[in-house]
């Protein structure tokens, strides 16, 4: 008696699709996003600076009794600018936020604020908004400022 191996192999759909030769190009779906991204860089700016002016007006050096401040107020507005900057890649907003996040975990942590820092970090943010012409390299040495502010707070 001979034996023979029938092999069935099913339709793969997902298979048949990704070798059918349709759909997008990888460089027509990126300059898609990319311009999807484009049409909420307005909105995303407008935000970043509508957050940035409440930091100053609840937290900045103006504010008279920031001691009694919450520390959650000011994580809470940090995020909205991490959100926010995702359409602002080359202002480096995003990172200012998150060492800004860094921080409050730290004076969280410590039980005390440390105000001058936090007035670096809300000035940086400051700028990196208002300063278009600054370079990508000039606005990773910025960051890295800010990063050595937080290592040096969370060595004491």
């Amino acid at each position: 008696m001979t034996k023979s191996v029938r092999k069935f192999r099913p339709q793969n759909r997902i298979r048949a699709l990704a070798f059918a030769g349709s759909g997008l190009l990888a460089k027509d779906a990126i300059a898609s996003a990319q311009a999807g991204l484009e049409t909420l860089r307005g909105a995303a700016t407008e935000t970043v600076l509508a957050t940035i002016a409440e930091m100053e007006r609840r937290f900045g050096s103006r504010v008279a009794d920031r001691d009694g401040a919450e520390p959650m107020g000011l994580y809470g507005l940090a995020a909205t600018i991490i959100d926010a900057s995702s359409c602002l890649p080359e202002a480096c907003l995003d990172e200012a936020a998150k060492s800004l996040c860094d921080l409050v975990d730290q004076c969280a942590e410590a039980g005390a604020w440390n105000w001058p820092a936090v007035d670096v970090h809300i000035a940086t943010l400051q700028l990196l908004s208002s300063q278009t012409s600054l370079s990508r390299d000039e606005r990773k040495k910025i960051i890295s400022g800010l990063a050595a502010v937080n290592e040096r707070l969370s060595r004491r």
